[in-house]
């Protein structure tokens, strides 16, 4: 019984890490109101770079997951080359800018201001 208990503590921790992970890319990349693309590519070659310490032969779907990821994100991540190209137009006091969204839109120079 204690092998399985063992085994339940692992699938319920490997279960736990990829919802976090899902959920990062959910929320930190793939939602209008995000980073840079820069930033959402390398928060996606981490997410990717985390399923692959996770996945095993036992659990293919995380290698399924993490494939499909790493084959599409480019795709997934175009539209956010169209909102920086938008906001380079619209806003372009604000092009170099990491401090955007829920944070307000500075410039590097005056987010340290406040």
């Amino acid at each position: 019984m204690t092998k399985a208990r063992k085994n339940e503590a692992e699938l319920l921790k490997l279960a736990s890490d990829i919802k976090i992970l899902l959920y990062w890319r959910l929320i930190d990349i793939l939602s209008l109101a995000g980073p840079p693309w820069a930033e959402r590519l390398e928060l996606m070659n981490f997410i990717i770079y985390e399923l692959t310490v996770r996945e095993s032969k036992a659990y293919k779907g995380i290698k399924s997951l993490r494939i499909a990821l790493s084959h599409q994100k480019e795709n997934l991540l175009a539209f956010a080359q169209v909102l920086d190209q938008k906001k380079r137009e619209y806003c372009p006091k604000v092009e170099n800018s990491s401090v955007m969204g829920a944070r307000g839109l500075f410039t590097n120079e005056e987010a340290h201001d406040h």
